[in-house]
């Protein structure tokens, strides 16, 4: 587990995953959607990438040469279901 990609890794259980991470002497790139989060890692030494998990061409960035992905993204909001899953039901 050389090049190690984390999403989420600004969220609460992200930024432990990168502590650890760095603590296990590893520095991981981290996928990063809203740049002014990033200052929540600036104390790890991480290779951030700015970018979307909905756009394919920032996924691209973030993917190239890693090993391993730990995948921690996803939205942390309380909204109707129909509007997170507009197809169903």
């Amino acid at each position: 587990m050389d090049h190690v990609l984390v999403t989420g890794g600004t969220g609460l259980i992200g930024i432990e995953v990168v502590r650890e991470l760095c603590g296990a002497g590893l520095r991981p790139r981290v996928l990063v959607r809203r740049p002014h989060r990033g200052t929540l890692l600036r104390r790890f030494d991480i290779e951030p990438v700015v970018g979307d998990l909905s756009v394919p061409d920032s996924l691209k960035r973030a993917v190239a040469g890693v090993d391993t992905i730990i995948h921690l993204g996803g939205r942390a909001t309380f909204e109707r279901y129909d509007r997170l899953a507009p197809d169903a039901g």
